[in-house]
Formats: structure tokens, C-alpha cells, sequence
């Protein structure tokens, strides 16, 4: 009888073992599955800050498409996760309509690459520096090319040049309309050497520093917004406040 009882104990011992490795070993899995599930949703949320100001700044759709593709690729792991969450799904589907419309070059937001603040700007130039670090990334697991990662990194610095240029211009015609000419003129001036001293590739560069430096000089002259009718005087000898203009060379004309 004892003998019996004995062994009767040692079968509930063991299926208590075998449960609970069975029990530990679901949990585990599921933290497991939680765990990437919330890596994904991490990076797919990265991905969508990303993608929301770049599809409000830049007119091309190589960082966007690229992006997008990753984008896509998070949601699908996501979704052989956790097959029946209908949220996931339903990203998916909207996700995956998205890249097919950017491939074909079209968006359905305006582009607006100008900020109307200068804590907005800063906070997009913040933004872009984050995008770009994020291509070092998906360079060093192959997800892009070294070729495809030095192109967008190239497109992201004229990004971030556009942006300072056009906030600038935008924020002095706002100082210009409201009568704040020392403003306007503040503005301009950054908008101008911000251009002036880029290393970045900018078609007309020097006649763009140039149109700003007439712009500038014609306030100062007048202290009038440089009107859309208006033109500036010609200038019988360069402007202390007009920049050198550099060779198509690189060098800077002889004095």
C-alpha cells in the first residue's frame, strides 16, 4: 500500500514538473513574442516620425521609398506575430498602399519645405540629423547600400540647407508684411550666409547669395520690403554687406 501511495506521489511530483516547465516555458515565449512585438512597434513608430516630415519637406522619393519599404517590413513581422490583432493588419494593408503610391511619385500631403518657426526649425534640423543616423544604421545591417546610404545622406545635408534657406526667407516676408524691417533684414542675412558658407551642392549658389545680398541691401537703402515689383538699384561697386562670390572653381576671386 505504501508502496503504491509512494509512487502515486512521485507521478503527481513529476507531471507538477512537467507543467510547470511546460507553463514556464509558454510564458517565456510570450515574453519573448511581447518583446519583439514591442521592438517592432518601436521601430515602426521611429520610421513614421521620419517619414511624416520628410513627406512634408522633400519633394524626392528615394529616402521616402526606402523608408517605407522598412516601414512595410516591421508590420509584416509584426503581423505573423500576432496574426488576429486587427490594428496590426489594418497598418499593414494602409502601409503597404502607401509605398505603392510613393513608388509612382505621388503623396497625398502639399510640400511645404519652410518652417514657420525657428523652434520648429530647429527641432526638423534635430529630426534630419536623427534620419540620417538611422541610414548608418540600416547601412550597417544591409538593409541599404553603402552607395544607397552616401546618396540620402548627400539628399538629407541639401535637405537641411533648403529648409534653413526657406524658413529664413519665409520668416522675413512675415517681418517684411508686419513692418519689422530690422527683422526682415535679420533674416534675410542668415538665409544668405547660411548659403554663403554651405559645402553643399546648390545650383546658382553664387547668383541665389547674390539675389538675397541685393534683397538685403535694397532694405537697408530704403527700409522697405523688397517688393515682388520692386527691384533693387544697381550697384556701382560691391556691398560691404555682399559676401565674395566663389569661382566655379571653388576659389575666391582675386581682390
Amino acid at each position: 500500500m505504501s508502496t503504491v501511495i509512494f509512487a502515486g506521489i512521485v507521478i503527481l511530483i513529476i507531471a507538477s514538473i512537467v507543467i510547470s516547465a511546460v507553463t514556464y516555458s509558454r510564458q517565456q515565449a510570450y515574453k519573448a513574442k511581447q518583446k519583439k512585438l514591442s521592438q517592432l512597434k518601436s521601430r515602426s513608430d521611429e520610421v513614421l516620425g521620419h517619414l511624416r516630415l520628410l513627406l512634408q519637406v522633400d519633394d524626392q522619393y528615394d529616402i521616402i521609398v526606402s523608408l517605407q519599404q522598412q516601414l512595410v517590413r516591421f508590420l509584416k513581422a509584426a503581423y505573423a506575430l500576432e496574426p488576429a490583432d486587427q490594428l496590426i493588419s489594418k497598418n499593414l494593408a494602409t502601409q503597404t498602399q502607401n509605398l505603392a503610391l510613393y513608388k509612382e511619385g505621388r503623396r497625398a500631403n502639399p510640400i511645404e519645405c519652410f518652417m514657420s518657426s525657428d523652434s520648429e526649425l530647429n527641432n526638423a534640423q534635430l529630426q534630419l540629423g536623427q534620419v540620417s543616423k538611422y541610414l548608418d544604421i540600416c547601412r550597417n545591417r544591409n538593409w541599404i547600400t553603402v552607395r544607397e546610404h552616401d546618396a540620402m545622406n548627400k539628399r538629407l545635408q541639401r535637405l537641411k540647407l533648403d529648409l534653413l534657406l526657406n524658413t529664413h526667407v519665409y520668416q522675413a516676408e512675415k517681418c517684411g508684411q508686419s513692418g519689422d524691417m530690422v527683422m526682415y533684414q535679420l533674416h534675410l542675412k542668415q538665409a544668405r550666409d547660411a548659403l554663403s558658407k554651405s559645402k553643399s551642392e546648390y545650383p546658382d549658389k553664387n547668383a541665389r547669395v547674390k539675389e538675397l545680398s541685393d534683397m538685403l541691401n535694397y532694405s537697408k537703402r530704403t527700409n522697405k520690403m523688397y517688393g515682388a515689383t520692386e527691384a533693387p538699384e544697381e550697384q556701382t561697386a560691391a556691398s560691404e554687406d555682399t559676401p565674395p562670390q566663389e569661382e566655379p572653381n571653388g576659389e575666391q576671386p582675386a581682390s
